[in-house]
């Protein structure tokens, strides 16, 4: 009988010393400073990101989703979409002034004469229409710029990679932060995708401070639920912006 008590004693006392041997958990991370945010994303000048648009009808939601390459230094992207009623991926490629885009990659399913791709060269393009309709190129990039807006975010929390804020996002103020050669595009896609007044948005940060995923909802005012969710990865990444064959572009071009 002593024996087994003693064996038990032995027992607990090794347990015990396991459990304070025991490497602790990892702290969370302390928040990053928000303030940097849009700067430290943009370092690396490239991006890989992936965004989902949703809008819900009587009930239903419907989503559209873009993704692909992006730079936030100079126009140069190659992005893949999916909009809603279509079986067709899209496919975009900002090279400079010229955008590219499958827009008719439908239409050669049914006629193998029509060329897939359209080229146009934005230059040529009015003013107005240059600057008051958004690429997708804008699209992607704008949800990064709102970060910039923010008054004062509050922290939500902090995991083991991430810090999470909440912010009211001035948009009027979202411009003043994008580079010269942008900025019309990007405030015209802010105008086109978020409501006119301020409004909420969460924002993820890395351990490193930079943007990671933008989620803002709202409501219309006609009261359509709308959700734009941007998440941003692989800074650096090279895109590859090689225009397609020439065999396969129609020139769109307005004639001057």
């Amino acid at each position: 009988m002593k024996r087994l008590v003693l064996l038990a004693l032995v027992l607990v006392t090794a347990g015990c010393g396991a459990a304070k041997q025991a490497a602790p958990p990892p702290k969370p991370i302390a928040p990053p400073d928000f303030r940097k945010a849009l700067a430290r994303t943009t370092a690396a000048k490239t991006v890989k990101f992936a965004q989902i648009t949703s809008i819900t009808v009587a009930g239903s939601k419907v989503n559209a989703y873009a993704n692909g390459t992006a730079s936030f230094h100079d126009r140069l992207a190659h992005i893949f979409r999916i909009q809603p009623g279509t079986n067709v991926p899209g496919e975009v490629i900002v090279s400079g002034p010229y955008l590219y885009e499958n827009a008719n990659a439908q239409a050669t399913l049914t006629d193998p004469t029509i060329q897939p791709w359209t080229k146009l060269d934005t230059r040529k393009l009015p003013a107005n229409e240059r600057t008051t309709h958004p690429d997708d190129l804008a699209h992607a990039l704008a949800p990064a710029y709102l970060a910039t807006a923010v008054a004062t975010p509050k922290l939500v929390r902090t995991t083991y990679s991430r810090a999470v804020f909440d912010g009211t996002v001035d948009p009027a103020a979202v411009a003043a932060h994008v580079p010269a050669a942008e900025r019309a595009l990007v405030a015209a896609a802010v105008h086109g995708d978020y409501p006119s007044k301020p409004f909420a948005a969460r924002f993820w940060l890395d351990a490193r401070g930079r943007l990671r995923r933008v989620r803002v909802s709202y409501k219309t005012a006609g009261g359509t639920p709308v959700s734009v969710d941007t998440s941003y990865d692989a800074f650096g990444v090279p895109i590859d912006a090689t225009p397609p064959p020439a065999r396969d572009v129609k020139d769109i071009t307005p004639k001057s």
